[in-house]
């Protein structure tokens, strides 16, 4: 399976629906599902350690599209209004299904990960579920974690 490797907070803001767009500096013309990957260490986050998870697959994505970044793609991409987004392009993903957390070893780029989609749990979550699914897999801060990276609603 494809996956895609990324800062903790944000794989997590896309396991839990908060994030639909990923801005990268490069396109790609990859489409469909792509395994979102924390990475095992952010030294800008350490003192997240207890309210995010490290070093693995969070949820899977359907990649849709992918498309120079316009400033409305900014609130889907949980980007700040002062961050200069020339050049980068938006990631449109679609149909995110958070999976029980599975340990991996990131990589750069897009790259194969060592599970197929029959080796995941993925959990059916909306509403009172997905908030249990976040309380239960450390993501109980998420209000926390919002205004450490000065992101709004």
């Amino acid at each position: 399976m494809k996956a895609l490797s990324m800062y903790a907070p944000y794989a997590m803001f896309i396991a839990c629906k908060e994030k639909k767009i990923e801005t990268r500096s490069w396109k790609t013309d990859y489409r469909g599902d792509i395994l979102i990957c924390s990475t095992v260490e952010d030294k800008n986050r350490k003192d997240l350690k207890d309210v995010l998870i490290f070093g693995h697959a969070l949820a899977i994505a359907k990649i849709t599209d992918c498309q120079p970044f316009q400033e409305k793609d900014r609130y889907d991409a949980r980007i700040d209004d002062d961050v200069d987004m020339s050049g980068m392009y938006s990631w449109f993903l679609t149909d995110i299904r958070p999976i029980h957390p599975v340990p991996i070893k990131g990589q750069q780029r897009i790259y194969n990960a060592p599970y197929e989609l029959s080796d995941l749990k993925i959990l059916d979550l909306e509403g009172e579920d997905l908030d249990q699914y976040r309380n239960d897999n450390g993501f109980v801060e998420l209000e926390k974690v919002k205004e450490e990276l000065e992101v709004d609603d």
